[in-house]
């Protein structure tokens, strides 16, 4: 399948309305609904989402190579995502009969459990393939509309925390039924269905064993820490960190949908010298648009903090955090070079090496000097993960490439001609 500019534009746009309307969905819904929720269940719910997100992380990170598998044979790709739902559909058996064990607390199941019933990945990539990101993305937009004034109702109204932790189950519940309607009235897909397809989704999965590892390991060293605060600092705390880190995770977006709309054009491409000229001037792109985001975050926290009439004393995490934000624009895209590349054992080594190092320096040190030890290790594992251990790689091209693009940043015609690049892009419509 051929991509140019013009479909690669279209899904990005899609893809970034979605995410930006879910991020700022989500994040403006529970900021506002701090003074309601209290600090302390602030805390509670940043603390179920990290596992969610940990979970999600898990289940989905062989997404890479699905979509790469139905860009180049349709018909394959459709098994596998039919052997991928019933064996996450065994997933969802699984952890129901383990949660009475593992969870006491039915706010965090709720939420949690939320993760392993949210199968909307695979239909996705089925419409990602065809460059028709607009039918998932309406409809998750719609029901996150209906379920974020449901969510505002059950706080300020009910005034119960637990029916807020509920809607949210549902709300990834109606998203994968919607998805899979969707997706019938295109696919027949109890075709698809057959012995073979699921076991052979086994082979597919171990096939991708190290990029679900690796996945799962870079949320884990990105969220670990907000699950080790709970237990030890306590919820209250957790809420004043997880502020700092949602306002954070707002920013994310715009690389993160970047790197996925982009992802089919690099799995396509057959010249690297062509893929590395191009990736050299968006890295400088990026890196320029992260460091406005950063600037205004840091502007605007003192504002947040006012207006929820939150606690001024922690408000120096915010510029440590946003440093390791800052690099994390360019690690995005570098992470998606690095799997068209194939280096998924050194993809591993890496979140492994970062994940190890935060858990050693937040356990020993957390107790004694509180979260700045979790904003500095944030911080250190960005600048390890998104940057320098891509110096160790035997093909260290890319590493190149970034310190060029952070060099750039302090030369004036790098702002003129991104200033000229997105007025070209404007005027063409091609990120409309």
């Amino acid at each position: 399948m051929e991509f140019n500019k013009k479909i690669i534009a279209t899904n990005f746009s899609w893809l970034l309305i979605e995410k930006f309307l879910k991020i700022f969905g989500i994040f403006a819904v529970n900021i506002l609904l701090v003074p309601f929720l209290s600090i302390s269940n602030y805390g509670l719910l940043n603390y179920g989402i990290a596992i969610n997100l940990l979970i999600f992380a898990g289940v989905t990170s062989y997404r890479d190579n699905l979509l790469k598998l139905l860009s180049q044979d349709l018909k394959l790709g459709l098994d596998k995502i039919v052997g991928l739902t019933l064996f996450r559909l065994i997933l969802i058996m699984l952890f129901y009969c383990l949660s009475t064990l593992l969870f006491e607390n039915s706010e965090v199941f709720f939420i949690i459990f939320g993760a392993v019933v949210n199968l909307t990945d695979l239909p996705e990539c089925y419409w990602q393939s065809q460059n028709k990101m607009n039918i998932p993305v309406i409809s998750k937009v719609v029901v996150l509309v209906i379920f974020s004034i449901l969510k505002i109702y059950s706080i300020t109204v009910l005034k119960s925390f637990n029916t807020f932790c509920l809607f949210f189950f549902f709300e990834n519940v109606t998203n994968t039924i919607v998805s899979y309607i969707l997706l019938a009235t295109k696919i027949n897909l109890v075709k698809c269905i057959s012995l073979y397809s699921f076991l052979d989704t086994f082979r597919f999965l171990n096939a991708s064993k190290s990029l679900i590892l690796s996945n799962t390991i870079s949320v884990a060293y990105l969220k670990l820490d907000q699950i080790m605060i709970k237990q030890v600092l306590g919820e209250a705390v957790l809420g004043y960190y997880g502020l700092v880190i949602n306002i954070n995770e707002l920013v994310h977006a715009f690389p993160f949908i970047l790197s996925t709309a982009l992802a089919p054009s690099i799995f396509s491409s057959s010249n690297e010298d062509k893929l590395l000229q191009k990736f050299k001037s968006l890295l400088l792109n990026v890196s320029i648009i992260g460091l406005a985001c950063v600037v205004l975050i840091n502007i605007l926290y003192p504002l947040v903090l006012y207006f929820l009439h939150q606690e001024w004393k922690n408000v120096f995490i915010m510029p440590i955090v946003s440093v390791g934000t800052f690099v994390l624009f360019q690690c995005y895209l570098v992470s998606k070079y690095l799997v068209f590349k194939g280096y998924l054992r050194q993809f591993l080594m890496r979140s492994l090496i970062a994940t190890l190092f935060a858990i050693t320096l937040n356990y020993f040190l957390m107790k004694h000097f509180g979260i700045i030890v979790c904003a500095i290790t944030f911080t250190l594992n960005q600048i390890f993960v998104g940057l320098l251990s891509n110096y160790l790689l035997r093909d260290n091209k890319i590493f190149k490439i970034q310190i060029e693009a952070y060099s750039n940043l302090f030369k004036v015609n790098s702002y003129l001609d991104f200033k000229n690049t997105m007025l070209s892009l404007l005027k063409s419509r091609s990120i409309i």
